[in-house]
């Protein structure tokens, strides 16, 4: 018996179904420069996504239209 017998399974989020349940919550990378997405963040982001988790949650304070 595994401790988290659900992690590797799908889940639904609203409309969308997403392939497990790991996730990564907000949080401060202190890489962004002046407040916008550069290539450090991109990287940093990226390389979690190809780590095998899910849902990325990216913190508040990034201006997405900056980049």
């Amino acid at each position: 018996m595994t401790t988290f017998p659900h992690l590797f399974s799908p889940i639904a989020v609203g409309s969308v179904t997403i392939k497990n349940r790991i996730l990564s919550s907000g949080h401060d990378t202190v890489m962004t420069d002046a407040g916008r997405i550069g290539d450090r963040l991109v990287a940093y982001h990226e390389a979690r996504a190809r780590g095998g988790g899910s849902l990325r949650r990216l913190f508040p304070g990034i201006d997405l239209r900056l980049r």
